[in-house]
């Protein structure tokens, strides 16, 4: 896991920051086979927080955190 909180400075339309930041984090897990989708909701996670405290966006009633809670439940 990636120490401390990710930098992520812009998103591009593509979401080049946020396949990049899943990238890193799938290396730093080791390169583990399969489950890509744990690193790309960690760094789509990582991004939203981001972008968040950077007062750039503000919080949405259906932002990923509640939505984990009520799948998860």
């Amino acid at each position: 896991m990636v120490s401390g909180t990710p930098s992520v400075t812009c998103v591009t339309a593509g979401g080049h920051k946020g396949t990049v930041l899943a990238y890193k984090l799938w290396e730093e897990r080791g390169h583990p086979f399969g489950s890509p989708e744990v690193d790309r909701f960690a760094a789509e996670r990582a991004v939203y927080s981001s972008l968040l405290t950077s007062g750039l966006i503000t919080q949405s009633a259906h932002d990923s955190r509640q939505i984990a809670e009520k799948m998860y439940k």
